[in-house]
């Protein structure tokens, strides 16, 4: 059986009270150095959580030309001078381009959830106290540790900070769930891919933040 899609809506404003628990429990659990031992339905609730945190972005979405888009839409029909008038005027074309973002995410979303039900997850905890990581207005970060080429499929590289501690990537399997620690070097190179990617970016303390800002 097809596994049913949620529209972006449900996804966008799914309630804190299913999330907060998930992610408090899967953040205690690799402090203790144990297994969040996920359910069936915790683990449905964080890929919610996870697509949501891609998607929904003005970060992410800004990665697409929707002028472009567009313009190139409309190279590929006949447009007789009427509708070419139609089209330039800036509160219709606004209209048109609302419908395009629309459809990237409507399009998006059943391939992201489809990746993310089917592969478990691999937590992972700063090894040195004096290190942590950041949050950004894109949040998840793709990058791929050890790889000769970085990954940009969906089912590759996708990390998400879920404490200043603690973060999260796709890994495996369904149903595996995987304990590993991050060193300093590999720390700073999620923070810096977080801070290339985001407009706005967090942190624990200022000299973090001002050395991601202003790197040598």
């Amino acid at each position: 059986m097809a596994r049913k899609i949620q529209p972006l809506r449900t996804i966008t404003k799914k309630n804190e009270s299913d999330t907060n628990p998930v992610i408090e429990k899967i953040v205690n659990a690799v402090r203790s150095d144990q297994k969040p031992n996920l359910t069936k339905k915790e683990k449905e609730i964080w890929d919610q959580f996870l697509c949501a945190q891609l998607i929904r972005t003005p970060d992410y979405l800004s990665k697409f030309n929707f002028d472009q888009i567009l313009d190139d839409l409309i190279a590929t029909h006949t447009v007789n001078s009427e509708e070419h008038k139609y089209l330039s005027d800036p509160e219709r074309r606004d209209r048109h381009k609302q419908k395009i973002k629309n459809d990237v995410l409507k399009n998006g979303i059943p391939r992201v959830l489809e990746v993310y039900n089917n592969t478990g997850v691999c937590i992972t905890k700063v090894a040195s106290p004096r290190k942590s990581f950041i949050i950004g207005s894109l949040p998840i970060v793709q990058i791929n540790y050890g790889a000769q080429n970085p990954f940009y499929d969906l089912a590759a590289g996708v990390w998400l900070p879920i404490a200043h501690d603690v973060a999260v990537t796709i890994y495996g399997v369904k149903g595996e769930e995987k304990l590993a620690s991050m060193d300093d070097k590999k720390v700073r190179e999620l923070n810096e891919a977080i801070t290339r990617q985001s407009s706005v970016i967090a942190g624990r303390s200022k000299e973090l933040i001002k050395s991601l800002a202003s790197p040598r």
